[in-house]
């Protein structure tokens, strides 16, 4: 199943109204960006004390304030380049294999990883 992104309308509930606990009403609006998908990186491998422009392509990719790349458990900024790519700086890490996951948010990391190796 493929869903779009766009707006999307939803619905709060609460037991107390906003203005018994001092907040007055606003409208809020949700923003759904559906999770990319990745396909190959290129190059799928660099040295170990980083700063290799990795171009990571796939579909999905969204334009967002905090588009990010995870190499194991670093996280760096990803930089918007289309729907189908995004560019990211390697971070200096010990040599090896490491799974890369993109998000939109900052948070919320693709499932599916691809794997960048770190040489010495």
């Amino acid at each position: 199943m493929h869903s779009m992104n766009g707006f999307v309308a939803v619905e709060l509930s609460q037991e107390l109204p906003l203005s018994a606990v001092g907040v007055e009403e606003a409208a809020v609006q949700y923003v759904y960006v559906d999770s990319p998908s990745l396909e190959h990186i290129v190059p799928a491998r660099g040295p170990s004390r980083g700063g290799t422009a990795l171009h990571v392509h796939g579909s999905r990719f969204s334009n967002t304030q905090d588009l990010s790349c995870k190499f194991g458990n670093m996280h760096v900024r990803a930089t918007y380049v289309s729907e189908q790519e995004i560019l990211c700086l390697t971070p200096s890490h010990t040599h090896g294999g490491v799974a890369l996951h993109v998000a939109t948010n900052g948070r919320d990391y693709t499932m599916n990883p691809l794997l960048f190796s770190f040489l010495t």
